[in-house]
């Protein structure tokens, strides 16, 4: 598998993400409001959630795959691809949820555990495999476009009550049989993509970046974090420092080289 980054995705990789910011503050003990808590419980699992879908597509998917990870393309409006797939002969577009509750989709209305999601992942879905399609037409009208909704939660109870036509909704337990599926269609195509390149930088002529990078923080909210080093394991600031030894220890066990802490928490202020 080769994960392709484009200019506009490294710029944004080279800052620290709104996930970065909320697991600083949480580790540093600021008293998080319950929003504030609820919304970094969601992007630490929808982090996880597309590692998951990588970690299958490395494990059953095919080298010479290209994926690229968060790409954002305005077209006819805003949205953001959690990953792209390109194969030799089709081109998909995956949106990847986490959610810990039971799903259920019912004549275009989704629940989580009985209760309605104001913004349906099923037309989330859909908007971003319908701007793919018409995307790849223009570059090449014999690419062929799917879309996927993957959930990836082990534990989840996926239910779909309605016919869902143009998308798929693919659960955990069935993601490895998707991914050999699409093995499948790349070996049964009789079409194929023979200039990847140029369709990645087709999707580059649409790309923007993230609008939704994060705002440094102001002096009262950086006044209010915990200062100093912690575990980098547990969390702790009950750590053992001794001049002598390069070795900073916790006791929960962990060691971190000194340098590495200093330099990890450098980092971290630097955001």
């Amino acid at each position: 598998m080769i994960e392709f980054q484009t200019n506009i995705i490294k710029e944004a990789l080279s800052h620290p993400s709104k996930l970065d910011f909320s697991q600083i503050i949480a580790k540093r003990q600021r008293q998080l409001t319950n929003k504030e808590r609820y919304v970094h419980k969601i992007r630490e699992a929808g982090r996880i959630g597309e590692e998951t879908v990588i970690d299958y597509l490395k494990q059953y998917g095919k080298m010479h795959w290209i994926y690229i990870r968060n790409m954002w393309l305005e077209d006819f409006g805003l949205c953001e691809n959690d990953i792209t797939l390109i194969t030799n002969s089709h081109c998909y577009v995956f949106e990847v949820k986490n959610y810990e509750q039971n799903y259920s989709h019912c004549d275009g209305i989704c629940f989580v555990n009985d209760k309605r999601l104001k913004n349906s992942p099923v037309a989330q879905t859909r908007k971003n495999f319908i701007n793919l399609k018409n995307i790849c037409s223009e570059f090449s009208p014999n690419i062929q476009v799917k879309g996927a909704l993957i959930m990836t939660n082990i534990d989840q109870k996926v239910d779909i009550q309605s016919t869902i036509e143009d998308i798929e909704v693919v659960p955990r337990n069935s993601i490895r049989e998707y991914i050999k599926k699409i093995v499948n269609e790349e070996h049964n195509a009789t079409n194929t993509i023979d200039d990847k390149e140029g369709l990645i930088q087709y999707f580059e002529q649409y790309e923007i970046i993230n609008p939704n990078l994060p705002s440094s923080l102001g002096d009262d909210a950086f006044a209010s974090l915990r200062k100093g080093i912690y575990c980098g394991n547990c969390g702790s600031f009950n750590l053992n420092f001794n001049s002598r030894k390069k070795y900073i220890n916790c006791d929960c066990g962990f060691h971190e080289p000194r340098e590495e802490a200093i330099l990890r928490t450098i980092c971290e202020y630097g955001f």
